[in-house]
């Protein structure tokens, strides 16, 4: 089994719920979308509390420190989930559509703005991100498309370091289990927070 950290450095809506529930099923738990990391990001620090914590962390703004990670946490894992650019866009956009309609169940307020008043800083984490809020196409697809090339050209020639799944290929137990030497589990790979269920996934936390 793995025995250092195990960070998921895929861009958003590349299935990184799904990672997450999956190394928590192998025996890694973790936290997904460990947001209370950006201040601490913006301080320029290489440690992080949520990284101390867990044995695992994914999604934003994960992906967006990974060299920071790599540094600080010697002997870690790091997993690249990806997606064909077509199939990301298409799930992208329709996040933001849903992230900034407003909703009965925040009070008439858009989920952004209902998540930015509790302090969960969606805002500022993609403006990080993207350097913009507001969805615009081609400058989402050369942010990922960037991403991911610079994923595998920083960790080119330590295979042993970096796993790359590619979601569309239907990558799931066999090469993760490789990866971190862990027993594939009798049970399928998690299929998570798809964008369709993301409304009926926060019904109830304006209460």
């Amino acid at each position: 089994m793995a025995t250092g950290k195990i960070f998921g450095i895929g861009w958003h809506k590349t299935a990184t719920t799904s990672l997450q529930e999956a190394l928590d099923i192998l025996g890694f738990p973790g936290r997904h979308y460990p947001h209370e990391m950006y201040p601490e990001i913006c301080a320029g620090q290489k440690n992080f509390k949520a990284a101390d914590h867990y044995k695992s962390l994914t999604d934003f703004p994960v992906p967006l420190i990974f060299e920071r990670l790599d540094q600080g946490y010697p002997g870690s894992k790091f997993i690249l989930t990806v997606r064909d650019t077509e199939g990301w866009l298409k799930s992208v956009r329709k996040h933001f559509e849903i992230m900034s309609s407003p909703q009965k169940k925040f009070g008439g307020l858009s989920e952004h703005e209902f998540f930015n008043r509790k302090g969960v800083p969606n805002h500022q984490i993609h403006i990080y991100a993207y350097g913009q809020w507001a969805f615009d196409e081609d400058v989402f697809v050369k942010a990922y498309e960037a991403h991911n090339q610079k994923v595998r050209d920083y960790f080119k020639g330590r295979p042993d370091d970096l796993l790359v799944m590619d979601m569309e290929e239907g990558a799931g137990w066999e090469a993760l289990c490789e990866f971190l030497d862990a027993p594939v589990p009798d049970q399928p790979y998690p299929e998570k927070f798809k964008t369709e269920q993301r409304l009926e996934t926060f019904e109830g936390k304006a209460s």
